[in-house]
């Protein structure tokens, strides 16, 4: 598993950070490096507790001795390398891809407010004609006598008036 930023998919992921195909296979190496970790503290702590009881098998109780004595400043090392190299590249990775896949959601979210602020004020303009339209097509005794076309344009004018007026108010404010 090749996650880090020199291997192919970390490369896929800094041409490519906001495909969040990805994320799946990075966790799961984020897992396996921490994994890694953790057995190395393990290790380091299963060394030293052997290095004290060979002290007391060989009798000498006045130090440590020589049994083992490079071993934990190996695996220290070699758990600084894990921390650096390859949990630290992840946690980048991993960082570059969920702000990149953010930053798209949020471009995306913007444009469809966009669009929501279009249709609303074509609803604002449009409903009160649709209410004219409406009345003015209903079958009741005020219209017994069928009113001129002129009323209609008398009543939609100011309902188209009203609506166009308080747009252009708040696109100058």
């Amino acid at each position: 598993m090749c996650i880090i930023a020199d291997c192919p998919q970390g490369e896929k992921i800094y041409q490519q950070p906001t495909d969040d195909g990805q994320a799946p296979e990075l966790w799961s190496g984020l897992a396996h490096w921490h994994y890694y970790e953790k057995l190395m503290f393990y290790h380091i702590n299963i060394v030293n507790g052997m290095r004290k009881n060979l002290v007391e098998m060989e009798g000498n109780l006045s130090g440590e001795g020589l049994w083992l004595k490079e071993s934990p400043e190996d695996f220290q090392r070699l758990s600084h390398l894990i921390q650096e190299d390859l949990v630290g590249k992840t946690d980048h990775l991993s960082d570059l891809m969920y702000k990149s896949v953010a930053f798209r959601d949020s471009r995306v979210s913007l444009q469809l407010g966009m669009s929501m602020w279009r249709l609303s004020w074509i609803t604002f303009v449009f409903l009160p004609l649709t209410f004219m339209v409406g009345f003015f097509g209903m079958n009741v005794d005020t219209f017994a006598g069928s009113p001129s076309i002129k009323w209609y344009f008398v009543t939609a004018v100011p309902f188209v008036c009203v609506p166009l007026a308080a747009l252009n108010v708040v696109m100058v404010d």
